[in-house]
This record gives structure tokens, sequence and C-alpha cells, in this order.
């Protein structure tokens, strides 16, 4: 028998908001047989020339995937000459840019089971009129995608309201 605790926070402790600005968000469509192809290509990729601070993939419809990544600027080109010559491949694949975007971490004590999370950040976000691009959650760590120019408020946003303990 397996027991799974859950508990509810009036105001959801995290321990820490980090805020990255100035990166670029690519979403690369393709057909989800070439999965597999894209999945290690992307990955050589990163071995190679580009780091990634966020990656995620979604389904967008029963035959396409939509690769979402988020690097740094600088290394656009070496990025996208690496993906042209594999588009040249898979001609079926699209590829769009978005080359100014902030991303905010929120980390905390395991978010997986703590209700609420997702729905407290996307609320507040969203009463202060703030647009998301794109999200992801992990075990203890949230990831929300935003225009480049409002990592500084959303961060705001998310501290007002999260709790944030201190040390001392």
């Amino acid at each position: 028998m397996e027991t799974i605790a859950v508990y509810w926070e009036e105001k959801v402790q995290v321990y820490g908001i980090t805020q990255k600005s100035d990166l670029c968000l690519t979403r690369l469509n393709f057909l989800q047989e070439h999965a597999t192809k894209w999945g290690f290509l992307i990955s050589e990729m990163q071995k190679s020339a580009v780091s990634f601070a966020f990656v995620s993939l979604q389904t967008i419809d029963t035959n396409v995937l939509e690769l979402l990544f988020v690097y740094e600027k600088d290394k656009l080109n070496a990025l996208y000459h690496q993906l042209n010559e594999w588009l040249k491949e898979d001609n079926s694949a699209q590829v769009q840019e978005e080359s100014n975007i902030d991303i905010v971490y929120l980390h905390g004590p395991h978010f997986q089971d703590r209700f609420g999370i997702a729905e407290s950040a996307f609320t507040a976000l969203t009463q202060e009129g703030e647009i998301v691009l794109a999200s992801g959650c992990a075990g203890t760590s949230m990831y929300v995608i935003i225009p480049g120019g409002h990592g500084e408020k959303t961060t705001q946003i998310l501290t007002d309201t999260f709790h944030i303990p201190t040390s001392g």
C-alpha cells in the first residue's frame, strides 16, 4: 500500500526566485514520427555549442510535437546554423524564434506534493497583466518564460505571491 501526502499552505513557501534576461526562445515543430531523430540532434547540439536554460516538449496535435528551448542570445547564430542544416533534411519541420525573452525560476521543496503552486503563480501574473509565453515544472522547480523586459516585474509579483524564508 502506498501513502501519498499532500498539504496546502495559505501562502506557499518557495526557497528562492531567480531571473535571467536577454535570452532567446526557439519553437521547433516536427512530426511525431521524427521525435527520436530531433531529440538526438538537439542533445548533440547541447554537447557541442549550445547549453539550454530550459527545454520542454509538448504535443500540438495528434501528429505534431513542439520542442521549446531557451538559450543565451550569443548562441543564436550557432544554433540556427545547425538547425538550418537539419531542416534541409526534414522539410516538414518548422522553426520559430523569439529573440528577446526573460525566464524566472521558482525553487522550492517538493512542488509535486504541494497543492496550488502553479495556480497561485499564474493567477497572480494574469491579474497583473503579465503574459506567459511558456512554462514548465519539475519536482522542485517551476519555470516561467515571459517577454523580454518583464523579468523584474514578474519576479516582484511572484515574490509578493509566495513566502520566501530568510536566514538569520
